[in-house]
């Protein structure tokens, strides 16, 4: 389902990254509406970690990235930034 958000000016002082690592218990619509929030404040993009996926998303205004454990994570709103999705999982595990 795709939700279609409208975006205010970025506002000043607003995050450019915000970071939701899922639980078990998260339930998508509750997400899904933090992503939407988060989007409309400003932030440029929400990274959503899945650790039972092992997988990582980034939502922005411009669409969405995955990742998976072959991948390294690189996203234009963190510059210089990379991760190894495998490492990080494997790191989790621990």
């Amino acid at each position: 389902m795709q939700t279609e958000i409208v975006l205010p000016e970025t506002k000043p002082g607003s995050q450019s990254v915000a970071v939701e690592i899922l639980s078990p218990d998260d339930r998508v619509r509750d997400v899904r509406d933090k992503v939407v929030t988060d989007l409309r404040a400003g932030t440029d993009a929400v990274i959503i970690v899945d650790p039972k996926t092992e997988t990582i998303r980034a939502d922005s205004i411009s669409g969405s990235t995955s990742w998976s454990i072959v991948d390294t994570l690189t996203h234009p709103s963190l510059p210089s930034f990379m991760l190894d999705v495998a490492a990080y999982s494997a790191r989790a595990k621990k």
